[in-house]
């Protein structure tokens, strides 16, 4: 078969439809910070006007149940450091999913759509928590996205611990290896700041598995995979698992929501439920606060 799958094929019309390809209303795409709202008052700034740093949530932070935590957790560091901070109103996918199932026509109009709101914004800074984002801000835009600052959290994060503006002070006696996100990781070089991070939380015990950094394995996610059931002996995700379980770790932190999502399921399948659990490095780091 030449093109996309099937199932592929609902996520790009998705993508078109609604702006995300989990075929969700945009209505509901800010209902995890509202949740969020309920708890405690917030600081930001709505479609980022004025604001100094747009934050850009993504799709599966926004949608999915599993990962809402994440977006709530960069949040409420954000808060933390005191951040003059904006979230749009009206997020739209970054695209990064059509172009690996090969629609460049959808694509483009959704590059073109977030760069126009991107301006219009006024910030400078972008920050994002998918690696797929960043990637595609990075690497894949229009010249003009050269015009912004663009980090993913964990680098942002990083610095505000560096300069004193973020201390972790909780305990979490545990030891964590760290999952390097392949968008991330290999293909734009981010692997110190995630590890400078869990290294600051007092109580972690950092633990690196026999493929890490440059030599990672990829989670299984990537290409449009997350859409599609592909036959395996062994899914990379259930390889990684037992890695991590190899080394002795209690917890394997990732700063990548579809890594979250796979390596969890991977958790589930091989039957480490109990034995060792996935958390995202902004879920350790807030809860360290």
């Amino acid at each position: 078969m030449i093109g996309p799958m099937p199932e592929q094929i609902k996520v790009l019309e998705s993508l078109e439809q609604n702006g995300n390809p989990y075929d969700e209303p945009p209505s509901k795409r800010l209902d995890w910070l509202r949740d969020l709202e309920n708890e405690r008052p917030l600081s930001y700034k709505l479609l980022g006007k004025g604001a100094e740093v747009l934050l850009y949530v993504g799709c599966t932070p926004s949608y999915n149940e599993g990962v809402k935590d994440v977006a709530r957790a960069v949040v409420k560091l954000l808060e933390e450091v005191g951040a003059d901070y904006g979230i749009l109103k009206e997020e739209r996918c970054c695209g990064s999913p059509a172009r690996r199932m090969g629609e460049e026509g959808l694509f483009e109009d959704l590059s073109t759509e977030n760069l126009e709101a991107f301006k219009q914004s006024g910030v400078r800074k972008i920050i994002t928590i998918s690696p797929h984002c960043y990637n595609t801000f990075v690497n894949e835009y229009p010249e003009a996205m050269k015009g912004f600052e663009i980090q993913h959290y964990t680098e942002f994060f990083a610095d505000a611990i560096e300069r004193g503006s973020l201390v972790p002070k909780v305990r979490i006696e545990k030891k964590v290896t760290y999952h390097d996100p392949c968008y991330l990781g290999k293909r734009n070089g981010v692997y110190d700041a995630p590890r400078k991070i869990l290294m600051s939380i007092p109580g972690v015990q950092l633990v690196e598995m026999k493929r890490n950094r440059d030599n990672s394995l990829c989670c299984g996610g990537g290409g449009g995979r997350m859409w599609i059931e592909v036959e395996e002996v062994k899914r990379l995700s259930e390889s990684r698992v037992e890695e991590a379980m190899a080394v002795g770790a209690e917890v394997i932190a990732t700063a990548c929501p579809w890594c979250h999502i796979q390596l969890e399921d991977a958790v589930k399948t091989t039957g480490n439920e109990g034995k060792i659990e996935v958390k995202e490095v902004a879920e350790l780091l807030a809860s360290s606060l």
